[in-house]
Order: structure tokens, then C-alpha cells, then sequence
């Protein structure tokens, strides 16, 4: 059961989810492949100095990727350069800027798309984690709380019944809102009223289930 969302629209989740496309963009946002064995390297220090691991150890320049030993202490890859017939040259990250700018265009594309995509994944996943603890909690409920209330209370256990029914429809609220999120993944950021209308109705309905 997935109400509020469509079939289609579950399908391209769940394939979403269950894919490769995201982890190769968190990859292409992240990392840096080394020029000697291409390996994926991700950048854990302020320097620009790389090491690739072992067993390539290569070092490298994470600007323009070439040889750490033969950058100068002020970043020869930044550096103008005329060549022997005197026409000025520049070195590979200036001869490549405009390459550069479309991959650095390319690569915050990638990163908003990642972050958004997680925004919704997280919340999805965190919906389904309290549908179950909510799941769990109601079999605790049903097999030994309800006993000891009715008890307590002198009562009958069909006069309490209304507890294991709240319990199951906190399980059901929190199977909808989990799917609304991947609703709201697919919903078009062109149409801002709808958008809008969908999130207050949401965070409504999330603060009155908490």
C-alpha cells in the first residue's frame, strides 16, 4: 500500500533508491580520480596537495590534477607561460577555464540534485524506521499492555479498544508520510503554489501525528 502516491511514481522511486546514479554523483561532487591509476580520490584536507592510496601514492595537484613535485611553491598551474614563438600560452587550468567553468557549472548541479534527493530519501527512510517502532510498540500494546489496563481500569478489553485503534493509526499516518515524500520528489518545483500548499499541508500533518 502506497497511498497518497501513484504506482508509477513508486516505481520510479523505489528504482531510484535502488540504482547506482546517486552514489556515482556523490562520487563526481567529491572526488577527484588520480591521473596515474584513475582511482576515485576524495579530498579529506584543506590542501590541494593529494596522495592517491597505496599502492599508487602518486601526489597530485587537485587544481589541475598534474604532478605535485613539479608544481612551485606558488602554483605553477595558475601561472602564464609565453612559448618559443612568443605567442602566450597558459598552463593546463588557465587553457582549460572555459572547460573548467562547464565542469564546475556541471558539478553544483550535481551536488544540489544529491542534496536534494537526500532531503527526501532521509525523511522517507525516517517515516518507515517510526512505522515500524510504531508497528513493534502496537504488538507490545496488544499482547500485554491492553490486559494490564483493562485490569487496572475493572473494565473489559473491547472497552479499551480505542487504544490498539490510535496505535494502528499512527502505523497508517506514518506509511502515508513516508510516501509523500517521494511524492514531493517528483513534484514539479515549476508550480510553486502547489508546492507550497503540499509542504504546509505535510508539516501540518507531521506536527499532529508527533
Amino acid at each position: 500500500m502506497h497511498r497518497p502516491v501513484d504506482c508509477d511514481t513508486v516505481r520510479k522511486w523505489v528504482l531510484k533508491n535502488g540504482g547506482n546514479a546517486e552514489p556515482e554523483n556523490w562520487k563526481t561532487v567529491n572526488t577527484k580520480p588520480c591521473p596515474k591509476c584513475g582511482r576515485a580520490i576524495e579530498k579529506n584536507q584543506s590542501r590541494m596537495h593529494m596522495t592517491c592510496v597505496a599502492p599508487c601514492c602518486f601526489e597530485f595537484c587537485r587544481l589541475c590534477l598534474g604532478d605535485w613535485n613539479a608544481h612551485s611553491y606558488d602554483f605553477a598551474c595558475n601561472r602564464f607561460q609565453v612559448d618559443d614563438q612568443g605567442t602566450e600560452t597558459v598552463t593546463n587550468q588557465e587553457s582549460e577555464s572555459e572547460a573548467e567553468e562547464i565542469q564546475r557549472k556541471q558539478r553544483k548541479a550535481i551536488k544540489q540534485s544529491l542534496d536534494r534527493y537526500s532531503h527526501y530519501y532521509e525523511r522517507w527512510v525516517a517515516h518507515e524506521r517510526s512505522r515500524e517502532k510504531a508497528m513493534s510498540d502496537l504488538k507490545h500494546v496488544q499482547r500485554f499492555q491492553i490486559k494490564q489496563l483493562s485490569d487496572k481500569q475493572c473494565t473489559y478489553g473491547f472497552h479499551i479498544k480505542f487504544v490498539t485503534d490510535a496505535w494502528i493509526q499512527i502505523v497508517e499516518c506514518r506509511r502515508v508520510l513516508k510516501w509523500t515524500y517521494a511524492y514531493g520528489y517528483y513534484l514539479s518545483q515549476d508550480e510553486t503554489s502547489l508546492k507550497n500548499m503540499f509542504e504546509n499541508s505535510q508539516a501540518y500533518v507531521e506536527s499532529s501525528l508527533e
